[in-house]
């Protein structure tokens, strides 16, 4: 009885010889961050970070994995000719189960010029932002604001849920996720890694709690010196009443010199309590 083959993989049996140019050529344009991300439509955009830029920061993303050592995967910014091809065969070249067909030394040289190229900075079309991207701008401390324009990174989804289905079982029960249709009919178009997107993690915005609110505001801001604008109105209305029943001028008797501290003392007393609630202490 004759024994079966096994059977080649699908990337075995499609493993095209590139020279070692074009895999240079195509790893040099690789990126963390892409704006085909956000528009399909919009032009070739991105950024890769340099491998010492690492932030150190309590927080999920490309920085601060590099801090951790951890390599996040690089994605192409256009899909032209031979590029989706050559991505993949780099991506098969690094991974825990190389094609088997492919020489050792071939491998060694893929993997070399993805190293090479992942531990320098490289940006693309950067110098102008296209009007299907969208911008963000935040307010800066001389008055004036930084634009800011958002880049999603394939990359960086692919590590997390590589992680998330790392999990136990019942370590990814806190865990939602929601649906986009990125990359839409053509997935390969927008990136290699972009199907990683389709499902990001789903949180719900945190309650608004306006003591809470409020109590930051007082810590931050301090409490309104305002005076209550009733009382003020009022005291300025006796001030003038008592200027026009005196020829432009404010007696000063026993009893209008009273009845005047009990006026400010009245507005006064407003400004105070307001800073007793503050303190949470009761009011005078």
């Amino acid at each position: 009885m004759a024994t079966k083959k096994p059977k080649k993989s699908t990337a075995t049996k499609e493993w095209i010889d590139f020279p070692p140019d074009i895999y240079q050529e195509e790893a040099a344009r690789l990126v963390h961050f892409s704006g085909k991300t956000v528009n399909s439509n919009a032009p070739a955009c991105g950024i890769r970070v340099g491998r010492d830029s690492g932030l150190d920061l309590p927080l999920v993303g490309v920085r601060t994995l590099l801090v951790d050592g951890v390599a996040v995967p690089l994605d192409y910014t256009r899909n032209a000719g031979k590029t989706a091809t050559v991505v993949k065969q780099m991506r098969l070249a690094e991974s825990a189960d190389p094609p088997e067909v492919v020489p050792v030394e071939q491998l060694r040289t893929i993997q070399r010029i993805g190293a090479e190229a992942a531990i320098t900075a490289y940006e693309e079309g950067t110098d102008n932002v296209s009007p299907r991207l969208r911008q963000i701008l935040l307010p800066k401390s001389d008055g004036q604001y930084l634009a800011i324009t958002p880049l999603g990174s394939s990359g960086l989804s692919a590590v997390l849920n590589q992680k998330l289905a790392a999990l136990p079982e019942q370590k990814k029960a806190p865990f939602s996720r929601a649906l986009l249709g990125m990359g839409g009919s053509n997935p390969q178009n927008v990136g290699a890694l972009v199907r990683e997107m389709r499902n990001p993690l789903l949180f719900r915005s945190p309650d608004e709690k306006p003591l809470l609110r409020r109590a930051l505001s007082i810590h931050h801001k301090g409490i309104s010196l305002e005076p209550p604008p009733r009382l003020l109105k009022d005291y300025c209305a006796w001030v003038n009443s008592q200027l026009q029943a005196h020829d432009d001028e404010m007696p000063s008797t026993m009893k209008i010199r009273q009845d005047q501290a009990d006026r400010i003392g009245a507005i006064a007393k407003v400004v105070i309590q307001r800073g007793r609630r503050a303190r949470g202490k009761r009011p005078i």
